[in-house]
Protein backbone atom coordinates (compact mmCIF):
# COMPACT_ATOMS: atom_id res chain seq x y z
CA UNK A 1 0.00 0.00 0.00
CA UNK A 2 1.35 3.43 -0.98
CA UNK A 3 1.33 6.39 1.34
CA UNK A 4 0.96 9.96 0.33
CA UNK A 5 3.06 12.69 1.95
CA UNK A 6 -0.25 14.06 3.19
CA UNK A 7 -1.07 10.92 5.19
CA UNK A 8 1.31 11.73 8.04
CA UNK A 9 1.76 15.05 9.77
CA UNK A 10 5.09 16.68 9.07
CA UNK A 11 7.19 17.58 12.06
CA UNK A 12 8.47 21.15 11.99
CA UNK A 13 12.15 21.02 13.05
CA UNK A 14 12.78 24.73 12.48
CA UNK A 15 14.05 26.66 15.46
CA UNK A 16 13.12 30.18 16.29
CA UNK A 17 16.03 32.51 16.50
CA UNK A 18 15.85 35.29 19.01
CA UNK A 19 18.22 38.21 18.52
CA UNK A 20 20.80 38.54 21.23
CA UNK A 21 23.41 41.13 22.01
CA UNK A 22 25.95 39.04 20.03
CA UNK A 23 23.72 39.11 16.95
CA UNK A 24 23.54 42.89 17.11
CA UNK A 25 27.36 43.06 17.30
CA UNK A 26 27.57 40.73 14.28
CA UNK A 27 25.37 43.07 12.26
CA UNK A 28 27.54 46.03 13.20
CA UNK A 29 30.70 44.11 12.27
CA UNK A 30 29.16 43.05 8.96
CA UNK A 31 28.20 46.64 8.13
CA UNK A 32 31.73 47.85 8.89
CA UNK A 33 33.31 45.13 6.72
CA UNK A 34 30.84 45.74 3.91
CA UNK A 35 31.65 49.45 3.83
CA UNK A 36 35.39 48.78 3.98
CA UNK A 37 35.44 46.37 1.03
CA UNK A 38 32.81 48.02 -1.13
CA UNK A 39 34.64 51.35 -1.02
CA UNK A 40 37.79 49.81 -2.53
CA UNK A 41 36.60 49.67 -6.12
CA UNK A 42 35.44 52.53 -8.28
CA UNK A 43 32.62 52.58 -10.79
CA UNK A 44 34.01 52.95 -14.31
CA UNK A 45 33.21 56.19 -16.10
CA UNK A 46 32.88 56.11 -19.85
CA UNK A 47 35.37 58.58 -21.33
CA UNK A 48 36.36 59.05 -24.93
CA UNK A 49 39.96 60.25 -24.78
CA UNK A 50 41.23 62.30 -27.71
CA UNK A 51 44.55 61.61 -29.43
CA UNK A 52 47.36 64.02 -28.58
CA UNK A 53 49.96 65.55 -30.92
CA UNK A 54 52.47 62.81 -30.03
CA UNK A 55 49.89 60.16 -31.04
CA UNK A 56 49.58 61.78 -34.49
CA UNK A 57 53.40 61.84 -34.73
CA UNK A 58 53.47 58.10 -33.94
CA UNK A 59 50.53 57.47 -36.27
CA UNK A 60 48.63 55.36 -33.70
CA UNK A 61 46.53 55.86 -30.60
CA UNK A 62 45.83 53.28 -27.88
CA UNK A 63 42.16 52.97 -26.91
CA UNK A 64 40.83 51.13 -23.84
CA UNK A 65 37.54 49.28 -23.39
CA UNK A 66 35.75 47.29 -20.70
CA UNK A 67 32.59 45.22 -20.43
CA UNK A 68 30.88 43.42 -17.57
CA UNK A 69 32.49 39.99 -17.33
CA UNK A 70 29.30 37.99 -16.74
CA UNK A 71 27.32 39.45 -19.65
CA UNK A 72 28.74 39.29 -23.20
CA UNK A 73 25.75 41.36 -24.37
CA UNK A 74 26.49 44.19 -21.92
CA UNK A 75 27.39 47.59 -23.28
CA UNK A 76 31.06 48.15 -24.08
CA UNK A 77 32.50 51.21 -22.34
CA UNK A 78 35.49 53.19 -23.57
CA UNK A 79 37.61 54.37 -20.67
CA UNK A 80 40.80 56.37 -20.31
CA UNK A 81 44.30 55.02 -19.68
CA UNK A 82 44.24 56.00 -15.99
CA UNK A 83 41.18 53.86 -15.27
CA UNK A 84 42.55 51.01 -17.40
CA UNK A 85 45.89 50.95 -15.56
CA UNK A 86 44.14 50.95 -12.17
CA UNK A 87 42.07 47.80 -12.86
CA UNK A 88 42.70 45.22 -10.16
CA UNK A 89 41.38 42.00 -8.60
CA UNK A 90 42.17 43.03 -5.02
CA UNK A 91 43.10 46.68 -4.71
CA UNK A 92 41.41 49.95 -5.63
CA UNK A 93 40.38 50.99 -9.12
CA UNK A 94 37.93 49.10 -11.33
CA UNK A 95 37.16 45.56 -10.16
CA UNK A 96 38.62 43.00 -12.61
CA UNK A 97 36.32 40.41 -11.06
CA UNK A 98 33.38 42.32 -12.58
CA UNK A 99 34.89 43.68 -15.80
CA UNK A 100 36.93 42.26 -18.66
CA UNK A 101 39.27 44.71 -20.40
CA UNK A 102 40.75 45.15 -23.85
CA UNK A 103 43.03 47.65 -25.53
CA UNK A 104 43.60 48.25 -29.21
CA UNK A 105 45.87 50.32 -31.44
CA UNK A 106 43.91 52.79 -33.56
CA UNK A 107 45.64 54.03 -36.74
CA UNK A 108 45.51 57.81 -37.06
CA UNK A 109 47.64 58.88 -40.03
CA UNK A 110 48.34 57.68 -43.54
CA UNK A 111 46.35 57.16 -46.71
CA UNK A 112 42.62 56.50 -46.39
CA UNK A 113 42.91 52.97 -47.87
CA UNK A 114 45.72 50.47 -48.37
CA UNK A 115 47.99 51.17 -51.31
CA UNK A 116 48.57 47.90 -53.13
CA UNK A 117 51.40 47.05 -55.54
CA UNK A 118 50.93 45.39 -58.91
CA UNK A 119 51.65 42.00 -57.26
CA UNK A 120 48.74 42.51 -54.77
CA UNK A 121 50.92 43.09 -51.75
CA UNK A 122 50.27 46.04 -49.48
CA UNK A 123 52.79 48.80 -49.97
CA UNK A 124 51.30 51.30 -47.50
CA UNK A 125 48.69 50.47 -44.88
CA UNK A 126 45.64 52.72 -45.03
CA UNK A 127 43.78 54.07 -42.00
CA UNK A 128 40.34 52.70 -42.83
CA UNK A 129 41.53 49.24 -43.87
CA UNK A 130 43.94 48.88 -40.94
CA UNK A 131 41.37 49.92 -38.33
CA UNK A 132 38.80 47.57 -39.86
CA UNK A 133 41.26 44.63 -39.73
CA UNK A 134 42.07 45.51 -36.10
CA UNK A 135 38.36 45.55 -35.23
CA UNK A 136 37.74 42.20 -36.95
CA UNK A 137 40.56 40.66 -34.92
CA UNK A 138 39.54 42.30 -31.62
CA UNK A 139 35.85 41.41 -32.13
CA UNK A 140 36.87 37.82 -31.30
CA UNK A 141 38.20 39.05 -27.96
CA UNK A 142 35.29 41.40 -27.16
CA UNK A 143 32.30 40.72 -29.37
CA UNK A 144 30.54 43.92 -30.39
CA UNK A 145 33.60 46.18 -30.64
CA UNK A 146 33.16 46.23 -34.42
CA UNK A 147 29.72 47.83 -34.00
CA UNK A 148 30.92 50.13 -31.20
CA UNK A 149 33.64 51.63 -33.43
CA UNK A 150 31.83 51.56 -36.76
CA UNK A 151 33.58 54.77 -37.94
CA UNK A 152 37.01 53.44 -38.89
CA UNK A 153 38.14 56.95 -39.87
CA UNK A 154 37.48 58.43 -36.42
CA UNK A 155 40.30 60.88 -35.48
CA UNK A 156 42.00 60.23 -38.88
CA UNK A 157 44.38 62.67 -40.56
CA UNK A 158 44.53 61.39 -44.12
CA UNK A 159 47.77 61.94 -46.01
CA UNK A 160 48.52 61.05 -49.60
Amino acid sequence: MKYSPFDKPVKDDRKKINPTKDDEDSEITYDKLKKKYLKQFETPKELKPLPEAKDYENGVFTRYFIRKRNNPAARILEIDKRQYKRMSFTKSGIDKNLYVEMELEWKLTGPKNDIVTEKNSIKVYGIQDTNYRTLLFKDKEMEGILQKLSNTLEYAKITS
